[in-house]
This record gives structure tokens, C-alpha cells and sequence, in this order.
């Protein structure tokens, strides 16, 4: 088992708001953030990605892996070559996983399209194989169920269940959780 995450004196000031977590320790494989919008799970988890300044101190995410709802990926790419550029870029993400994760979301029908031309639910399926083809971790999900369908969520769901590694996902919805076994911590 992994160590556990520590978090102390966290401290993120915006403009007029101020995200503050005194103490916090993370155990578990699958841990689930939860809270409202604007509870700074987002904040959280990408600080513990490296991805913003704080104050205070967390441990133990070398190397995490922010998979947020933003998908910043070229739209001209196919998502065939979006998914091969994706396994010659890192040692870290085998063809062979690829693969799967393009099977679990049922993307095989869409290869052949363009990052560009596909649904919002579709480019968050293609994401979250961006984010998941990394095999080390810990996998940082933000809202992973942003814009899927139900089908695509059960998959998801499933996907996590069965996976090894740590992964912390944030999310004001539950009920897709409810199935896997997790720990959860409110924000």
C-alpha cells in the first residue's frame, strides 16, 4: 500500500476567495474528494499535480497526473493519431493500453474523426485516455464524469475499480461511486 498523502496548513489564495485546508491525510487506493463547486477539490488536486503555487505543505504525489475537464488537445489531430502520437511521446503509455482504454470508452467508431469534430462527451472520453495511458501515478481525476453518458460513466467506473495504482478522484457525484469500494473525504 502507499504511503498516505499528508496535507498541512494547505493555503491557495484567488481575488477574493481563499481555499484553506488545515490537515488532511489521504489513505486508500481509490480515494474520492467530495464537495460542492467551489469547495477547492479542483484546487487541491492541482496543486498536488504541481500545476499552481500554495502555501503549506503536501506529500508523497511525485509524479501525479492531473487529468482535468479542459481538454487542451490539438482538434486538427484524428483520434487515431492523437492516440499514437500519445504512445511514441512516453515509455509510459504502452500501445497495448491504449488500446483498452479506447475499448472501454467505445471510441473505436470514432477513430477516424478529428479531435475537433467530436461531442463534448466524446473529447472527455478521449482525456481521460490521455490521462489514464500513463501507467505510474498517482492519477489526479477532476469530475471525471463531466459531459459522459451513463454507459460511458459504468465504464469508467469499471475501469477504475479493476485498475491498480492510487487514484484521487474529485467529484460532487456520488451515486457513480457508490459501487467501488473507495475512501472519501469531504471538502
Amino acid at each position: 500500500m502507499s504511503s498516505p498523502i499528508e496535507i498541512k496548513g494547505f493555503k491557495k489564495r484567488y481575488r477574493k476567495t481563499m481555499v484553506e485546508i488545515p490537515s488532511l491525510r489521504l489513505e486508500g487506493r481509490l480515494i474520492v474528494l467530495l464537495g460542492a463547486n467551489g469547495s477547492g477539490k479542483t484546487t487541491l488536486l492541482k496543486a498536488m499535480a504541481g500545476l499552481l503555487r500554495y502555501e503549506g505543505r503536501i506529500t508523497n504525489t511525485e509524479q501525479a497526473i492531473y487529468v482535468g475537464t479542459d481538454t487542451h488537445i490539438p482538434s486538427t489531430f484524428t483520434v487515431e493519431e492523437y492516440c499514437r502520437f500519445l504512445a511514441t511521446m512516453t515509455k509510459d503509455a504502452p500501445e497495448s493500453l491504449l488500446r483498452k482504454l479506447v475499448r472501454v470508452f467505445s471510441l473505436e467508431g470514432e477513430m477516424k474523426k478529428s479531435l475537433g469534430e467530436l461531442s463534448q462527451g466524446n473529447r472527455q472520453k478521449v482525456n481521460l485516455v490521455q490521462g489514464l495511458s500513463a501507467k505510474k501515478g498517482p492519477h489526479l481525476i477532476d469530475e471525471p464524469f463531466s459531459g459522459l453518458d451513463k454507459a460511458a460513466r459504468r465504464a469508467l467506473i469499471d475501469h477504475l475499480a479493476q485498475r491498480t495504482g492510487r487514484i484521487i478522484v474529485a467529484t460532487h457525484e456520488l451515486s457513480f461511486l457508490a459501487r467501488v469500494p473507495s475512501r472519501r473525504y469531504r471538502l
